[in-house]
Parts: C-alpha cells; sequence; structure tokens
C-alpha cells in the first residue's frame, strides 16, 4: 500500500497516518519509516503526540479523546 501512496504523492506530498492504537502506531511507524520513498517530518516527541494544526476530528478521535486514550499522528513526506 505504501507502494501505492507513493506513486499517487507528488514530490514533497504529505502522507498524514494517525492512531489511538499503540500497537498499531509502532507498526506504521516501522512499515512507513522503513519505506524508501518517505521521511519521517518529526522533529520532536510532541511532534507525533498532538494533532495538526489543520487535523479535522473525526469521530473515532473525539471518541477516543472522550475515553482518555492517546492519539499519534505520523507524518511523513514524499521524497
Amino acid at each position: 500500500m505504501l507502494d501505492r501512496f507513493a506513486h499517487m504523492l507528488r514530490s514533497g506530498g504529505e502522507l498524514r497516518l494517525a492512531t489511538d492504537d499503540p500497537s498499531l502506531a509502532d507498526w506504521m511507524m516501522e512499515k512507513t519509516w522503513r519505506h524508501s520513498q518517505f521521511t519521517w517530518q518529526a522533529e520532536t516527541a510532541e511532534d507525533w503526540r498532538i494533532p495538526p494544526e489543520d487535523w479535522t476530528p473525526t469521530r473515532y478521535y473525539n471518541k477516543a479523546v472522550s475515553q482518555g486514550r492517546v492519539g499519534y499522528f505520523l507524518n511523513f513526506t514524499r521524497l
């Protein structure tokens, strides 16, 4: 799937992944970080712990927040 995303995005395009499941966040990070066409944008831990300013909350995100779960926001740039 990452190959498809890389094919669809222009160079400099942004791939945003989000979840409230720590295991899924680890898996997404491992797979995407290793992909040759993407680079991780985070510079500090806070960069992946808070949603981007232009984040549109989904009902799933709102449900997770209301239940006290933490979100993970992984932003990658297409090379």
